[in-house]
């Protein structure tokens, strides 16, 4: 059995006039292809044209390309050292911190989790204690502290 090579192009019909179609094409089979048209983003046309002209100009040129003047991301370095922190104060203060707050932190997500647990479903709001829950679109559940007023939340 032959695998099937299929890849996506666009067809460009001419230079990119405002919003012309352009002819995006599924390679199928070797001897034919089906087409679909989309209506082409003149800013983004513009952008791409211009993206390649820069392009073909380092080429010409041998410069590096750096398109719309924006840094290329740097090359990620390798971990490969264990560094000894133990002489750094900022690194024993922020240490101690991190140690001293963990346990409350650990408490906290399990309170969260809980309390995400005892919202109902179909609620938008629960309000209770001092705080209230709000369940966005997506349903991501977030929480807030409610202020006190006469010694009740």
């Amino acid at each position: 059995m032959q695998k099937e090579n299929r890849r996506l192009f666009v067809v460009p019909r001419g230079p990119a006039p405002k919003s012309d179609p352009a002819q995006l094409n599924l390679d199928a089979q070797p001897a034919g292809r089906d087409g679909l048209t989309a209506h082409a983003d003149p800013l983004y046309q513009h952008l791409i044209v211009t993206a390649e002209r820069k392009f073909w100009r380092c080429v010409e040129s041998g410069e590096p390309p750096r398109l719309f003047g924006v840094e290329p991301p740097k090359p990620r370095i390798e971990a490969i050292r264990i560094v000894d922190m133990s002489a750094s104060n900022a690194w024993a203060e922020f240490a101690a911190v991190f140690s001293r707050t963990r346990s409350a932190h650990l408490e906290h997500e399990q309170a969260k989790s809980e309390l995400k647990g005892l919202m109902p479903e179909d609620a938008k709001e629960a309000i209770g204690h001092g705080i209230r829950a709000k369940r966005s679109k997506s349903g991501a559940v977030s929480f807030d502290l409610l202020t006190v007023e006469g010694g009740r939340a």
